[in-house]
């Protein structure tokens, strides 16, 4: 929408010249696009962490849920037999 925007001021700005006064659309919207990055950059690093924990969880997968059981007598055998 913005690409539009600065598309359609780009024309009018070349088929009006020099009466064309108004503020460039660029500047305009410079810090709008700025805020737009800087959310588009922060969902990026969201999607990757999301990446990172769910490789993590799919490789510990199995002890967690063997922490998870009431019964702890398999954890304790688990854990003398990784000694």
């Amino acid at each position: 929408m913005l690409d539009e925007e600065a598309a359609s001021d780009s024309q009018l700005r070349e088929q009006f010249k020099e009466r064309w006064t108004r503020t460039t659309s660029e500047t305009l919207t410079q810090p709008i696009r700025a805020e737009g990055n800087k959310y588009r950059t922060i969902i990026n690093n969201a999607v990757q962490a999301d990446g990172i924990v769910r490789d993590r969880f799919a490789t510990n997968r199995e002890g967690i849920e063997l922490l998870s059981k009431s019964d702890v007598s398999g954890v304790l055998y688990l854990h003398k037999s990784m000694w």
